[in-house]
């Protein structure tokens, strides 16, 4: 991959003061001259896109003669300025010959051993260039004032070879460079000379392997080397849009950035790192504009916009270096990374099994043509995603309905999203819209089972118009549901083309068990502890004339749980008494059969409202038999709104009290 390489030569707005032959004005002198004809306007934002100012078609004639300026010109300034700019009308003609003339005549190519070169020449500037004893952007500003285009060197930060995206703010600050504003068409323009003829290519620190490619993995570590650097011409640095410069060049004084509203350094720096292509292809992150972004959960969320017709990819590294360690050998990633899409957003949902630093590289491009870097975003991973598991599938359309959809002849009806609930035995339908007659077949993923095995689950209905999917599952966790089509027309077309994906999961119902699990096993937890109070805890409760508030508020929620008539208990003689009682109709014996099952809502309120301001352990401080009655009445009440909140998603009939479902491993 192409880098950007960094500045190697001092920026200097005046050369070095050089010796002069007879009769002939110093350099110095010469600069200061022309720049003294040069009138600078103020500086101001642009107004104007670039493509709206030039339009390369029209200036393939002044390209062609750029490319083929004799040699004999380096050695003047003036020979070298007349025969570019010769006729042309406007300064971002001149600018152009003046720009293509640099980027077909490389510094590098040319032939310093013709004897002793004037200085005060262009081809002396160039071997200068090549000594690093000058820049890129001090040429190239001579140039422009030799030709009395207003320019001006430019220095700050720039993300060249040795920036990595979420680097620290001090670090990047010492990534200094150099680069020119040009005044063309009644506005100041930004040029990048450096970038805009060489790049370091095979350059790397060694810190990152790639871990999966497009759901692949992959083991392939980078071997450090600080590249080497080439000579190719990229226009894209010639009159950059400023908008989409300031994503890679912070210039020291802010004026440069030529936007209406300037950037703080912290935002340079905190920002993904976005190629020229993101930028070419109008790609915007929609899911905050961060480059460093910290695990949720085991999970990073980024989601990218762009044209209908391009298709994003990934990749994804693990940072060894700042990792502090290598990636588990065993750990193979293969579909961590889900891809979801709603309209014209690839939602790019990353699972982390093990904790690290993170690299996730977004590429875009046609179906079908090569695929190119548009982003770069650093994830950090302080915690794993709990019972991490990878994705069954990896289409290259992403899950969820999507604009192929249509192209292969069906219009989701039932589902717009990638994601959708399942129930283990009642399943879902999904259906479809037939734009066209075509032939629908629909596949069932998951990671331990084959598709075939799977395949009993979905049953396939097309009536009129319309197509219905019925699709169970047979146990919990993930599911990929394939749908693809082929035309009935078209004979030739021996394949299938993937039309849609869903990812399907039961983890709402997953969720509703293991909370309803959670609750009733606290409440039998509770239960325990009544049924092993010593009776003297009992007897001295019940020895009590004029209980506390919490005593009081305790002991009627106990009892109105147990079948106690409301008003009844309000007595605490009434309680009294019933604390007296011995055997199947003692308080421990009941407390001991006592289900949720048949306790009633409005009960279940009004024993919550009487519980509501205490806690056991203020409870205990009064009367240690207080305490625990206080944490059953709590627990049993969080028992059945529990499971009166997950109702939709439990299995009717199932005995959520059994030990038989407390201690079963499924889910369902």
């Amino acid at each position: 991959m192409e880098k950007l390489p960094a500045a190697r030569a001092r920026p200097a707005d005046l050369p070095e003061q050089l010796p002069k032959t007879a009769n002939e004005e110093s350099e110095v002198d010469r600069v200061l001259r022309l720049k003294a004809q040069i009138k600078f306007p103020a500086v101001r934002p642009a107004n104007k896109l670039k493509n709206e100012l030039f339009n390369p078609q029209k200036f393939k004639d002044i390209d062609k003669k750029a490319r083929e300026v004799p040699q004999e010109c380096v050695k003047s300034y003036d020979t070298l300025i007349h025969y570019l700019t010769n006729g042309l009308k406007t300064d971002l003609e001149k600018l152009r010959a003046i720009y293509m003339w640099m980027g077909n005549h490389p510094v590098s190519k040319q032939d310093y051993s013709m004897g002793d070169i004037n200085p005060n020449t262009p081809l002396g500037f160039m071997k200068r260039v090549e000594q690093k004893d000058e820049n890129m952007s001090s040429f190239f500003a001579r140039l422009c004032w030799e030709a009395r285009i207003p320019c001006e060197i430019v220095t700050g930060v720039a993300k060249s070879v040795e920036y990595e995206v979420g680097m620290e703010k001090t670090k990047l600050r010492m990534m200094r460079n150099i680069w020119n504003s040009v005044y063309v068409a009644s506005e100041w323009r930004l040029v990048f000379p450096l970038w805009s003829f060489t790049a370091v290519t095979g350059a790397c620190k060694g810190n990152l392997i790639l871990v999966e490619d497009a759901g692949k993995a992959v083991r392939k570590e980078e071997v450090a080397s600080e590249g080497s650097q080439i000579t190719r011409l990229n226009e894209y640095y010639f009159l950059t849009n400023p908008a989409e410069f300031i994503h890679i060049a912070y210039p020291d004084d802010i004026k440069w950035q030529l936007i209406s509203q300037p950037w703080t350094f912290e935002k340079f720096a905190e920002i993904p790192y976005c190629d020229q292509e993101y930028h070419r292809q109008e790609i915007n992150i929609k899911s905050g504009f961060l480059g460093s972004l910290t695990s949720n959960g085991g999970e990073c969320d980024v989601i990218v916009q762009g044209k209908k017709d391009i298709y994003f990819t990934y990749k994804l590294y693990f940072n060894q270096k700042e990792s502090g360690k290598k990636i588990s050998e065993d750990l193979q990633l293969t579909n961590y990374v889900l891809i979801m899409r709603e309209s014209d957003c690839w939602h790019f949902q990353v699972r982390f099994p093990e904790i690290g630093v993170y690299k996730l590289e977004i590429l875009g491009g046609g179906k079908k043509s090569t695929h190119q870097s548009l982003c770069e975003i650093k994830m950090t991973c302080p915690e794993v995603k709990e019972n991490c598991r990878p994705v069954p599938l990896n289409p290259a359309i992403g899950f969820g309905p999507c604009i192929d959809t249509e192209r292969a002849g069906l219009k989701a009806i039932s589902y717009s999203r990638a994601k959708v609930d399942v129930r283990r035995q009642q399943g879902t339908v999904v259906s479809f819209h037939l734009l066209r007659q075509v032939k629908v077949e629909a596949r069932l993923h998951h990671i331990e089972y084959t598709c075939a095995e799977l395949q009993t689950y979905i049953d396939q209905k097309i009536f009129q118009n319309e197509v219905k999917i019925k699709v169970a599952v047979p146990k919990g966790g993930e599911y990929a549901l394939q749908i693809n089509t082929k035309d009935d027309e078209d004979e030739l077309a021996s394949d299938f083309v993937n039309a849609c994906n869903y990812l399907l999961s039961n983890d709402k119902e997953e969720n509703a068990v293991k909370e309803v699990k959670k609750h009733i096993t606290a409440l039998k937890t509770s239960t325990q502890e009544v049924l092993r109070m010593e009776q003297t805890q009992i007897v001295h409760m019940r020895s009590v004339r004029k209980p506390e508030n919490v005593l009081n508020d305790v002991m009627m929620a106990t009892f109105l749980l147990l079948g106690e008539w409301e008003a009844k208990v309000k007595d605490w003689d009434y309680v009294r008494k019933l604390l007296e009682k011995s055997g199947n109709e003692s308080v421990k014996s009941r407390i001991s059969s006592f289900t949720i099952k048949t306790l009633r809502k409005n009960i279940c309120k009004a024993a919550s409202v009487l519980a509501k301001d205490h806690t056991a352990e203020n409870a205990r401080m009064i009367c240690h038999g207080a305490g625990t009655f206080c944490d059953w009445v709590q627990k049993a009440v969080a028992a059945k709104e529990t499971v009166e909140t997950y109702s939709s998603y439990l299995q009717d009939g199932t005995d959520y009290e059994s030990d038989v479902f407390l201690s079963s491993d499924e889910v369902l």
